[in-house]
């Protein structure tokens, strides 16, 4: 080989690798300039009642409001009336992934401490119950919610006395009587106050007051207007009895797989669904003009025979409280922050 083919030779060899090294930063260059995909979420909400009744309809919105805001990195499935299971399920079905956030109720056993909602006259005022039940979450005093980030709470509107065939005016006139009532202090209550609290699901009431099983409940307007119980009862008792609610939660571990700015925009929406709940639900006087409307008969205590009621009753949350703490849960603190609430509405 001549010298000139020689040095040809040699510009060939040094050359080509120096082209490809040259073309290879070149293309890792366009690849480091466009930005990662960014990742997506896919939750599944899981919500115990129909799509579009007064507590769906604040969880449905936060989701599509959240999907919107983030640019559709985040998309939700929705599963209304029970479709992924038992509402009283929830916690378990959120831990085990079936569900990623939910709407769960304050009847459910496991929260002992949050069922306090449902402590006779205690928080029977709905604004009340709202800035209770969020003063509780935020002082961390719900120890059996340390596995969960609460989005948001939605109060219901309180329980009443709803009758069959009875005006009832004083407590004398429960004695015997047949009533349905939630698990704990609302069954608690009918025992109490001298009437035969039965456990039943609330799927069953209707068929169970047409065959008379039952002479009557306690539960909220909008419940009777869901199963159209107007059709079965006749009387209302129109003295608030006790609250209850839902928090709308997922578990802190999936909370803290979402990124800051996700997490940001989440609880943003956390603080707007709080407002716009509370704008959306009915007053006390829109309330009973719905049950004058459906034709429901009303009565009211006079004040001296709601004292006796009270007093009749006090010793469930005396003995939830004596219970409680000897379990080690701050019983007697939580009462002491709801009624400190109170004393803004008095």
């Amino acid at each position: 080989m001549g010298l000139d083919q020689k040095k040809k030779f040699l510009i060939k060899k040094t050359f080509i690798p120096f082209v490809l090294v040259i073309l290879l930063i070149f293309i890792t260059s366009i690849f480091q300039s466009v930005p990662a995909a960014e990742k997506t979420y896919k939750l599944k909400y899981a919500g115990g009642l129909g799509q579009g009744t007064a507590l769906e309809v604040i969880p449905e919105w936060w989701g599509k409001e959240l999907e919107k805001r983030t640019g559709g990195r985040v998309k939700v499935e929705y599963y209304f009336g029970e479709a992924l299971g038992r509402q009283f399920d929830y916690p378990k079905l959120l831990r085990a992934g079936v569900c990623d956030y939910a709407l769960l109720t304050t009847a459910i056993a496991e929260f002992k401490m949050l069922g306090v909602s449902m402590a006779p006259f205690l928080m029977a005022n709905r604004a009340v119950n709202m800035e209770a039940t969020m003063t509780l979450i935020n002082r961390g005093l719900l120890k059996e919610l340390e596995d969960f980030k609460v989005l948001f709470y939605e109060p219901t509107d309180p329980f009443y006395y709803f009758f069959k065939d009875k005006r009832v005016t004083k407590l004398e006139d429960l004695k015997g009587l047949k009533l349905r009532g939630l698990p704990g202090f609302g069954s608690a209550l009918n025992n109490a106050l001298g009437a035969v609290g039965i456990a039943m699901p609330f799927q069953d009431v209707y068929t169970a007051l047409e065959r008379g099983t039952l002479d009557g409940l306690s539960t909220t307007v909008e419940a009777t207007q869901v199963m159209h119980l107007e059709e079965v009862l006749k009387y209302c008792l129109w003295e608030p009895l006790f609250g209850s609610g839902n928090i709308v939660a997922m578990t802190k571990k999936l909370w803290d797989s979402f990124p800051a700015d996700i997490q940001l925009v989440m609880e943003q929406l956390n603080a707007e669904a709080r407002h716009r709940f509370m704008d959306s639900i009915k007053t006390p006087a829109e309330l009973k003009a719905d049950l004058d409307k459906a034709g429901w008969i009303v009565t009211s205590l006079t004040p001296e025979e709601k004292a006796r009621w009270e007093k009749a009753s006090q010793g469930l949350l005396e003995g939830w409280i004596k219970e409680n703490e000897a379990k080690g849960y701050p019983a007697a603190k939580i009462v002491e922050v709801i009624n400190k609430v109170k004393d803004y509405y008095d």
